[in-house]
């Protein structure tokens, strides 16, 4: 049971207002495994109120009359395109500081407002050129490299970025954005002590700045510093106490401390005063849900998704479909099934994702809805008939349903066109393992598919019971001992193949003690029929064993209590192959 992860960046830092000729974006950072990114968005331009509306309307207006009366002004048609481009009318603005720089081509701020005004309108090239004709007529001032930076890191260019922000920081030692910008590029370039120690000059030169000291909390999570991480957030929240950003970043940072109930406190003050604030809110349903709060976990979800009700934007409905997927992942997990179904099936509805066809099959298959999960598989095929990793589970779906063979073929040919994942490997390996003339080429295949994902518990179960059913209890064991304690016992499959591996090595009793722990452990969870299914198997191989060791008395008794138990296993025919044998010799 999967959920979808938010488009939410690791952090978000705001772009600091140190300069106004340098309008940067906000600021996403994003962290994957082995890298970092940042994401530079376009300023976020809210809803302003009729009072804003109204300043801004006269301040265009007294401008206007200025340029009205003085038209050969180069202040004047500087200071009226400024207050256009405040009011967001770019082609306007960019119009007026033209004409500006017309009268006066040495006009520094008509030339500095023009480059800000392209660069916002997204105008990228222009905005480097002015950058560059500014750098040139003005060589002693860091504006133009300083916005050259921030283009080249539009461009994902973060080593010419650097270069540009250390010219700027020679140029003006004493300004705090060059060297904040210059400590967010060094994170991307993994210098994280040149970052730190840049964020911590931006917050010496400027110390009331909580964009600055987020920045620098931000640089310390990512060292993997998190108490002076959640200092920073700290002080940067006493300096802006409703920054959001603050507050999600030190809530991520005492969430990975394991301090959850600090997070959720956090979270909870914020959301008093801001309830339609949907990131917070599915922040803290993340933290509900560490603890196996599941209802409170809902609780927030479901307000997440009522602050989007109102929305009919593309993004709007297919987040919508996303938190209604993750609120029927935690139904699920506290066994409320029905809820689950009913929203993985609005999920679908709204916005089709391969995550939410598989939630609401598994749904389905846990409700004993076979003829159900057929119809979802059917359902997502037609979606999307491309999607190798859905043709990879049909094919399961198929070989489990009776028609093994067909469930060979097509996996084989799968991975023979390079479909070379987890699921179509341990799928192939799975099916041969249970054919006893098909050994050899599951070994192949499990042994192929172990070196390619080695942390993959399914393959290397079914790798030691391949080894186990030719025979090869030394290789067997091998594998199972690399795993950790806690992997078995929490691992229905790696339970019972321990049983087997027990009775290869001789030992009846702790194999039956194996295997009825692996049964109690299907019955634990739920899952009545596999519980049945393990029984089963634990008679066939103890008939086969006590075969091997010529008990056949007691091998047959082994063999009848199986087929006693009814669960309609692939492991029957073999049973019943067991009592030909038996009869026959």
């Amino acid at each position: 049971m999967e959920d979808l992860p938010s488009g939410e960046p690791e952090f978000r830092v705001d772009s600091p207002a140190s300069n106004h000729f340098i309008a940067a974006g906000p600021i996403d950072v994003v962290k994957s495994e082995d890298r970092i990114d940042l994401a530079w968005r376009d300023p976020d331009f809210q809803t302003r109120t009729h009072e804003e509306e109204s300043f801004l309307a006269n301040a265009i207006a007294r401008s206007k009359r200025d340029v009205e009366e003085h038209p050969d002004s180069p202040r004047a048609r500087t200071n009226f395109g400024l207050a256009l481009m405040n009011a967001e009318q770019f082609d306007r603005a960019i119009a007026e500081f033209e004409a500006a720089l017309a009268i006066d081509p040495a006009h520094y701020s008509a030339l500095a407002h023009l480059m800000t005004a392209r660069f916002r309108r997204g105008d990228a090239d222009q905005a480097e050129s002015l950058a560059a004709s500014l750098r040139q007529q003005f060589p002693s001032d860091a504006v133009g490299p300083t916005m050259m930076a921030c283009i080249a890191m539009r461009r994902g260019q973060s080593q010419r970025a650097a270069a540009h922000l250390e010219d700027a920081t020679s140029l003006d030692p004493k300004s705090p954005l060059p060297r904040y910008l210059l400590g967010m590029v060094s994170m991307v370039r993994q210098q994280e002590r040149k970052a730190i120690a840049n964020l911590k000059a931006a917050t010496r030169l400027d110390p009331l700045s909580p964009v600055f000291q987020r920045g620098l909390g931000v640089a310390y999570a990512l060292h993997g510093d998190p108490k002076r991480a959640v200092r920073a957030f700290k002080t940067s929240l006493a300096l802006d106490p409703n920054a959001v950003q603050s507050i999600c970043g030190l809530a991520k940072i005492l969430m990975k401390q394991g301090s959850n109930e600090s997070a959720i406190q956090l979270l909870s003050d914020y959301l008093a005063g801001h309830e339609n604030d949907r990131v917070v809110q599915e922040l803290l349903a993340q933290a509900y849900r560490t603890q196996q709060e599941f209802r409170l976990a809902q609780s927030h979800l479901r307000a997440a998704l009522r602050s989007l009700e109102n929305d009919g934007s593309v993004e709007a409905v297919t987040e919508r479909a996303r938190l209604m997927n993750n609120l029927a992942v935690r139904c699920f997990s506290h066994s409320d099934l029905g809820a689950a179904k009913k929203w993985f099936r609005q999920s679908l509805d709204l916005a089709p994702h391969p995550i939410a066809f598989q939630n609401l099959h598994e749904t389905h298959l846990k409700l004993g809805e076979v003829e159900s999960a057929r119809r979802v598989l059917d359902e997502w095929l037609d979606k999307r008939p491309q999607d190798e990793d859905l043709q990879v589970l049909v094919a399961v779906y198929e070989a489990e349903d009776g028609d093994r063979e067909r469930g060979v073929r097509e996996l084989s040919e799968l991975i023979r066109r390079g479909v070379t994942t987890r699921a179509a490997y341990g799928g192939l390996g799975a099916l041969l393992s249970d054919d006893e003339g098909s050994l050899d080429e599951a070994l192949a295949v499990l042994k192929d598919a172990h070196d390619r994902f080695p942390e993959a518990l399914a393959i290397l179960n079914n790798l030691a019971y391949v080894h186990l059913m030719r025979g090869e209890p030394s290789a067997a064991r091998r594998l199972l001992e690399s795993l950790e304690v806690e992997d078995r016992e929490n691992s229905i499959y790696l339970t019972a193949t321990w049983g087997l591996l027990l009775l290869w090595e001789g030992d009846r009793s702790g194999a039956v003690e194996f295997y009825q722990s692996a049964a109690n452990l299907a019955s634990s969870l739920g899952r009545a029929k596999l519980a049945r299914t393990v029984r089963q198997k634990m008679h066939l191989e103890l008939a086969r064993y006590l075969l091997r060791n010529g008990n056949r008395h007691q091998a047959r008794r082994e063999a009848r209590m199986g087929l006693s138990i009814h669960c309609r296993s692939k492991y029957e025919k073999s049973l019943r192959q067991v009592l030909e044998r038996l009869s026959f010799a």
